[in-house]
Order: structure tokens, then C-alpha cells, then sequence
């Protein structure tokens, strides 16, 4: 029975240090932040429930960041966005409210871009997210 917990967690780490390389090494990230958060999640619950097994706790966030992104130097520390959501997640989320019949718009709606690169959007995206809140 251990056996089969210690090849599930380890099978969640080479998925979580995968989707780490694709999202901050190379700019290319397959998964949402809310799948990606679900992993985080389901590797700490199992790493806790089966500590005999020796696995460490995550400590590190994110890869080596591609040479392609020019550094800077924020006014602000970075802090955590553990209670936001990403626009591409918020966008899925309208986007199913609306194939629903859910989604009332509203028009003093505000938006803030905080955060890293997988929080930037496509231009059609943004078309899209204009045309429905209009």
C-alpha cells in the first residue's frame, strides 16, 4: 500500500517541477494556476499524511527564469496573491457563467493586474472580455 502512495507522490512532484519549468523557465505553461495550485495541494496533503516516506516539503517557488525576461526592481515588495485569481482563470470562470446563463455583467467593474506572467493576457482575450461586459 505504501508503495503505491510513494510512486502517487512522487508521480505529483515530477508533475508540479514540469509545469515549474514550463511556466517560469520557459513562458509556456500548459495547466491553469488553479490546476497547478490543486497539485501543490494534493502533494503537501499526502507528503503530511505520509511523512515516514520521507518526501520534503516544497520550499522553493517557481525555476531559473528565462534569459528572456529583462529583471526589475518593483517600488513595492511582490506580495503573496494567494487570494486572487489569475485573468485567465477569472475569464473561464465568466465564460461558463455566461454559457450557464449565469452571468449578469457588471459596469462599474474594475480590474487589476497584479502579479506574474501567467496573469498577462492575449489581445483576443481581452477583445472577448471587453465584448462581454459591454
Amino acid at each position: 500500500m505504501k508503495t503505491n502512495i510513494k510512486f502517487k507522490i512522487q508521480q505529483i512532484l515530477n508533475k508540479i517541477e514540469y509545469h515549474d519549468k514550463k511556466y517560469h523557465g520557459e513562458d509556456n505553461p500548459e495547466i491553469s494556476d488553479y490546476e497547478y495550485d490543486r497539485l501543490c495541494s494534493d502533494y503537501d496533503k499526502l507528503i503530511e499524511k505520509n511523512f515516514e516516506l520521507n518526501f520534503l516539503k516544497r520550499d522553493k517557488v517557481g525555476y531559473l527564469p528565462s534569459n528572456q525576461f529583462k529583471k526589475y526592481s518593483h517600488l513595492k515588495p511582490m506580495l503573496s496573491l494567494n487570494n486572487g485569481f489569475s485573468f485567465r482563470d477569472a475569464y473561464l470562470k465568466i465564460s461558463e457563467d455566461i454559457k450557464n446563463g449565469n452571468y449578469i455583467p457588471k459596469k462599474d467593474f474594475n480590474h487589476t493586474l497584479k502579479g506574474s506572467i501567467g496573469n498577462l493576457c492575449l489581445k483576443e482575450i481581452e477583445i472577448k472580455m471587453k465584448k462581454a461586459l459591454n
